[in-house]
């Protein structure tokens, strides 16, 4: 497969994974027990941790660096991600998702 294939491959089931980690939010369930918006972005970070480490098992991954931009990123990451959620809660999924992008 070509590079340019994968890239637009990732793209498309980036763009589809992003737009949709909202829904369970709006969910009939979810707004009955008002779940704090703190809860999903736990829910979505702990997901992305776990998910993240299947990045090593890829055979042209050889050499990972620790680097401080990563903890710089986890710190917007958390409010970011929270305001995104809240925002989704109050304001709807479309709008939620546009305002956290």
């Amino acid at each position: 497969m070509s590079c340019e294939i994968c890239g637009w491959s990732a793209a498309l089931v980036s763009m589809l994974a992003f737009g949709t980690f909202g829904v369970p939010i709006k969910s009939d369930v979810a707004r009955s027990v008002d779940i704090d918006p703190l809860v999903f972005q736990t829910y979505k970070t702990t997901m992305c941790f776990l998910t993240s480490w299947l990045l090593l098992l890829h055979p042209e991954v050889q050499n990972i660096q620790f680097t401080w931009w990563g903890v710089v990123s986890g710190l917007f990451w958390v409010p970011g991600g929270w305001g995104t959620v809240f925002a989704i809660k109050t304001a709807g999924l479309a709008v939620g998702i546009g305002v956290g992008s």
